[in-house]
């Protein structure tokens, strides 16, 4: 949630939900969390009070930072001694995997 936040922050709590591909209900939940541990603030929209967007914190920044250097670890990792062949490979048989996942 927080990569996409950079990506666009302040995008309502549907499209966000889109997004990760999870339902509004359980967005509703990890938001609620998140909001809770101080790294997102929701705000009501300015167009239409009964929809939410939803803001990275400084907090949420900070958090961000830490996030993204986790992921350059794992994925450095993971793929130590692939070529760059390989890797691209192996990323378009995951997508091809996630894309059959999510058309079940």
């Amino acid at each position: 949630m927080l990569l996409q936040l950079e990506l666009k922050d302040g995008m309502d709590q549907t499209e966000l939900a889109q997004r990760l591909e999870i339902t509004t209900p359980t967005m509703t939940n990890l938001l609620n969390r998140m909001e809770s541990a101080g790294l997102v603030r929701r705000c009501k929209g300015c167009q239409d009070s009964r929809i939410s967007n939803v803001y990275l914190s400084d907090d949420g920044r900070l958090k961000l930072d830490e996030v993204k250097a986790a992921i350059q670890y794992i994925e450095e990792t993971t793929f130590a001694g692939f070529s760059t062949a390989e890797k691209e490979q192996i990323n378009t048989i995951l997508e091809r995997i996630h894309t059959n996942l999510i058309n079940k």
